[in-house]
């Protein structure tokens, strides 16, 4: 929000080829999924759309999203737990997701002081209501196809 910069983050990627999938941060709670960091400089944000790759399908929310969060200078701030739920598929490409968003801190912040032994614990400030749980943010999803037609 802050000079009205875009940008853009992608975290995960999809593991249909790999024979074993990878592990993650949340195995030992049999939950899939990452915490992961990233460094902004000290401003405003707001997220205001996500998205899900998957082979040629490209899906994302049909309504706008608003988390707004603010980064403050030599702080970390937890911006709460995105859950990517596949609610369709044609074969192993995901058609379909519904994401809720939620305050997990603590589970999340445990991973996070292991993970990234550097950030202090008292150096991180929440940017999600305590206790959050949304269901279904950005409404239903919309898929579009990017199918590359090859003629001979």
């Amino acid at each position: 929000m802050d000079n009205q910069i875009r940008g853009e983050i992608q975290f995960g990627e999809g593991v249909a080829l790999l024979p074993i999938p990878p592990k993650g941060d949340f195995s030992h709670l049999n939950r899939k999924g990452e915490v992961f960091a990233v460094e902004l400089p000290a401003g405003k944000y707001r997220i205001w759309r996500w998205g899900v790759n998957s082979g040629y399908a490209h899906i994302k929310p049909v309504n706008p999203i608003a988390i707004e969060f603010k980064v403050e200078p030599g702080k970390a701030t937890y911006l709460g737990n995105f859950d990517f739920v596949q609610t369709d598929s044609m074969g192993l490409t995901v058609t379909g997701v519904k994401v809720n968003y939620s305050d997990q801190s603590q589970v999340d912040l445990d991973i996070v002081s292991k993970k990234y032994p550097a950030l202090d614990a008292k150096n991180i400030i929440k940017g999600v209501e305590d206790n959050a749980n949304y269901q279904g943010i950005g409404g239903t999803d919309q898929t579009n196809w990017d199918i590359p037609i090859i003629i001979m």
